[in-house]
């Protein structure tokens, strides 16, 4: 697997209002839903292509499971820029959060709902690693929550 997506990291300054991420974001929001974001200014440790495409996988399924709004919502933390993807749909039983990064798995909620391969989030978790961040998934009151944890290049790195 990991031969097949290689993955180039390297600084990308993310200015208050960036356009790389914004722009990573409004494309592959290709259904319109995402009704507002926001994104402080600082340097990641990404590769650009790659992080796309975990977004692109974030948001994808929240069209097929959720059908709602969907926030995204950011912070800078001690390790990284926290971005949080909230969309308002039912999430997924408790006792499968676990099993969402295993490969090939598709939730019961999956059902006729939507086609896949139970693969978007296990190579988003994947990518997310080799890019030295973290992907996690949970259940909110008022729906489902997947988070990204991007690392910061910190002062002479």
């Amino acid at each position: 697997f990991s031969g097949k997506y290689p993955v180039s990291v390297r600084n990308c300054h993310i200015k208050k209002g960036s356009r790389l991420v914004e722009t990573m974001i409004r494309d592959a929001d290709y259904c319109g839903r995402i009704s507002s974001f926001t994104l402080p200014g600082c340097i990641l440790l990404i590769d650009p292509f790659r992080l796309e495409q975990v977004i692109g996988n974030i948001l994808n399924n929240a069209y097929k499971y959720a059908g709602s709004d969907i926030n995204v919502v950011s912070d800078l933390t001690e390790d990284g820029l926290r971005v949080e993807f909230m969309d308002y749909g039912k999430g997924v039983p408790d006792e499968e959060l676990p099993s969402l990064f295993t490969k090939f798995f598709r939730g019961s909620n999956s059902g006729k709902k939507a086609d896949g391969s139970g693969l978007g989030l296990y190579i988003s978790k994947n990518l997310m690693e080799r890019m030295g961040g973290i992907i996690e998934c949970r259940n909110r009151s008022d729906g489902f929550s997947v988070i990204l944890y991007l690392p910061l290049r910190h002062p002479g790195t």
